[in-house]
């Protein structure tokens, strides 16, 4: 494995333990146990997103932001939820938001 996939990797993982853990940081073990239908998804879904944040889209990161009362933006910038797939009309849109 190269240097550089080693790197990707390494932040990937980081992002994913950031991000559940500040979830679960921010609501109760209640609220935690009951995010797939509160955000309209599957259990299996919500899973996969912790694995890989990067994989969700505007309209998820935007349900996580008002579950979490947080920014796009910083989900976006500091968890990396929705990197992927989140277009850079998108992100200058979501600039002139806010």
């Amino acid at each position: 494995m190269s240097n550089q996939s080693k790197i990707i990797l390494e932040r990937s993982s980081k992002s994913n333990f950031n991000f559940k853990q500040f979830v679960k940081s921010q609501i109760t073990a209640l609220a935690f146990e009951q995010l797939p239908q509160r955000l309209g998804i599957s259990s299996n879904k919500l899973n996969r997103l912790f694995k890989n944040p990067e994989c969700a889209d505007l309209g998820l990161v935007k349900k996580f932001a008002n579950l979490l009362e947080t920014s796009v933006r910083e989900l976006i910038q500091e968890y990396r939820l929705g990197f992927e797939h989140i277009t850079l009309k998108e992100m200058d849109e979501l600039r002139k938001a806010f």
